[in-house]
């Protein structure tokens, strides 16, 4: 099951890291059996409707996804099991189709642990690159080989 679950979060200037994380656990936290019985009949659409005019105009936004244990670098389409596994995301409107930024996708690596695919707006990358904590566990744009 893949869902939509929105958390709002204060600046990282105003919070620290782990006060961030907490708020994105609370906001999966309300992901359980009773919120998947709310989107029965017309409960999706209304949910999705909701969570559209609860967001402000101005908001930043990050998506975090999880595709581990989904066992898809076993998935074999008739040309081999897949060398690397990454998402794309557009938001489409009339006149143009974009690229959307601010996807953190955790996936399996070969290896047994965890990789993350991060995809960031231009105005938010220098700010990772120059955040030692991050450099030292990330590659930016790694060989898929």
């Amino acid at each position: 099951m893949v869902w939509a679950q929105k958390t709002v979060c204060s600046s990282p200037q105003e919070k620290g890291l782990t006060d961030l994380v907490w708020e994105v656990k609370r906001g999966i936290s309300n992901i359980d059996g009773e919120f998947v019985r709310r989107l029965g009949g017309d409960g999706l659409y209304e949910y999705l409707e909701k969570l559209r005019n609860e967001m402000p105009q101005q908001a930043n936004w990050l998506s975090i996804s999880s595709w581990v244990n989904m066992g898809l670098n076993e998935v074999d389409f008739g040309w081999g099991k897949p060398v690397w596994l990454s998402g794309y995301f557009t938001q489409h409107s009339e006149s143009e189709t974009v690229v959307m930024g601010n996807v953190v996708t955790l996936l399996d690596s070969r290896d047994g642990g965890i990789e993350v695919l991060a995809i960031f707006d231009q105005k938010y990358v220098a700010g990772f690159e120059k955040n030692d904590l991050i450099r030292n566990y990330a590659r930016v744009n790694p060989s898929v080989l």
